[in-house]
């Protein structure tokens, strides 16, 4: 992994990282609101990569 940002789920974010070779979002709710949401963005994940 290469940077997590917290409190978005704008996977654009991580356009900025040059070597980021996938971007996942991830979102936390309680009831239909919206707790808190992370980007994810990642770098080749090995044998785990499809």
């Amino acid at each position: 992994m290469i940077r997590t940002i917290p409190a978005t789920s704008d996977m654009s974010r991580c356009d900025a990282e040059a070597r980021t070779q996938y971007a996942f979002s991830y979102r936390y709710t309680l009831n239909g609101a919206t707790l808190n949401a992370y980007v994810y963005c990642l770098i080749g994940l090995g044998s785990y990569a499809r």
